[in-house]
């Protein structure tokens, strides 16, 4: 019962997400360097938000970008950077398991 109401109320739209997984984007994990090590989506990069301004450019332009992290928090202030920073097409994917779980789903269904 408990699980029902947290699905309920607390359910994530992730719809956009999943837009953005069938475009092969860039995933950037943006929690810090310990964090990564313990676990992250396959193929995505490392750059820590309090960092992101200074490694701006080992993003790939002209690709969408779904960064995430522990929570969604440190995802959306990365979000906002990349916009300040001419990227366009970004995408908050919230927590690292959240972007693991719809990546997974996905390739299910193809």
């Amino acid at each position: 019962m408990l699980i029902q109401f947290f699905k309920r109320f607390f359910h994530r739209d992730n719809s956009e997400l999943q837009k953005a997984v069938l475009s092969n984007p860039v995933l950037l994990d943006v929690r810090s360097s310990e964090e990564f090590a313990s676990g992250s989506v396959k193929s995505a990069i490392n750059i820590p938000v309090q960092n992101l301004n200074s490694n701006i450019s080992r993003i790939p332009k002209g690709r969408v970008i779904v960064a995430f992290c522990r929570s969604g928090s440190r995802s959306a202030m990365a979000v906002q950077i990349l916009r300040k920073n001419g990227f366009q097409d970004v995408v908050n994917g919230g927590s690292w398991q959240n972007v693991q779980a719809v990546i997974t789903e996905m390739k299910k269904s193809i």
